[in-house]
């Protein structure tokens, strides 16, 4: 019988990264074992093997589900803006805010985990409905204002009509969120 064990780690120990690389490297040791002791079957197990597989799984489906959330989007987009244009006008907004935030949560070194792999989900699901309340919405003011309004002025007033319900959504999500993040998570 061969037992591997894991102490937990202090909080605040170099974050998920060090629990990452350490599992990794019992993994790499496990499967050494393995080659040499075939008849012996071992297994790893704990909080920290969890946390390396919560982080595994949360990589995993950034990269497999942002993409086709992105396509939804587009055709989102496409299909109630009807402009190619507009269009890439959101996907633009979209990828700048999202490369913003997830480069400034990579300088400060926040670490990936089960609450900040949703940031670029919620950037996503608020950043086309902003964008989209604002663009068909300077479309409805180009259409009051007539033909002689320049594109500055229209998206001005469109502007000041869903700045206020588009802050209350967002910020009524930041606190929903926030609320999460006080809540401690075992």
């Amino acid at each position: 019988m061969v037992a591997v064990a894991l102490e937990r780690l202090p909080e605040g120990t170099r974050g998920a990264e060090l629990n990452v690389a350490i599992v990794s490297r019992l993994e790499a040791l496990v499967t050494e074992q393995q080659r040499v002791h075939p008849q012996v079957r071992f297994w790893l197990a704990g909080s920290p093997m969890i946390k390396a597989r919560i982080v595994a799984a949360i990589q995993h489906d950034m990269v497999t589900f942002a993409p086709p959330l992105m396509l939804i989007a587009m055709l989102v987009a496409s299909c109630m803006l009807r402009s190619i244009k507009g269009v890439a006008l959101v996907l633009g907004v979209l990828g700048l805010t999202n490369g913003m935030t997830l480069g400034a949560m990579g300088l400060l070194g926040v670490p990936l985990d089960a609450m900040t792999s949703l940031v670029p989900t919620l950037i996503l699901v608020i950043g086309v409905a902003d964008s989209l309340h604002l663009l068909v919405e300077q479309r409805a003011q180009a259409a009051r204002l007539g033909p002689e309004a320049s594109g500055a002025e229209t998206i001005e007033a469109a502007a000041r009509h869903v700045l206020v319900p588009c802050l209350l959504t967002s910020a009524t999500t930041m606190i929903g969120f926030g609320s999460l993040v006080a809540s401690p998570i075992p």
